[in-house]
C-alpha cells in the first residue's frame, strides 16, 4: 500500500486495501473500526486514495459514506461526499478524506459505492491520525 507523507496511521487497520472501483456497483462496506464517541474531537480521518491509477467516466460518480453506530452491527450513514465525472486519480493521489464528526458513535465504518462497473484503477480506504 501507498501511504503518503505524514500519515500517522493505525498499523494493520485499512479499511480497504486495492478494492477494484469497477466492482462496487452494488456498494461495499469495509471492516467497521472501534473509533471512539465523538471522532475523537476531530483527531481521526478516514482517507480514500488511489491504490492504482484509477479513473471514472463522465456521468459517472463514486459515493463515499461513514457509518457509525453503537455497535458493529446497525450502524448508519452520518456522513457523505460524492465524486462526479470525468475523474482521473494518480497511484497515490487522495481521493477524498473525512474528519470524523462529533456525531459519529463507538464504532464506524466506509462505505464505497462506484455506479461506474467500467472504472478503472482501484483504491485504498484508511484511518489517520491528525496531528495538533
Amino acid at each position: 500500500m501507498m501511504h503518503l507523507a505524514g500519515d500517522l496511521r493505525i498499523v494493520n487497520e485499512d479499511v480497504f486495501d486495492g478494492q477494484a472501483l469497477g466492482g462496487l456497483t452494488g456498494g461495499k462496506t469495509g471492516k467497521a473500526l472501534r473509533t471512539g464517541e465523538g471522532g475523537q474531537n476531530g483527531t481521526l480521518c478516514y482517507k480514500v486514495t488511489a491504490a492504482k491509477a484509477a479513473s471514472i467516466a463522465e456521468g459517472k460518480m463514486l459515493t463515499v459514506e461513514i457509518l457509525s453506530g453503537d455497535t458493529e452491527d446497525g450502524m448508519e450513514m452520518i456522513a457523505i461526499k460524492t465524486i462526479r465525472g470525468a475523474k482521473t486519480f494518480a497511484k497515490g493521489e487522495l481521493v477524498l478524506d473525512f474528519v470524523l464528526p462529533p456525531s459519529s458513535k463507538e464504532y464506524t465504518a466506509v462505505k464505497l459505492t462506484c455506479d461506474d462497473s467500467a472504472a478503472t484503477g482501484s483504491v485504498d480506504a484508511y484511518l489517520q491520525y491528525l496531528a495538533r
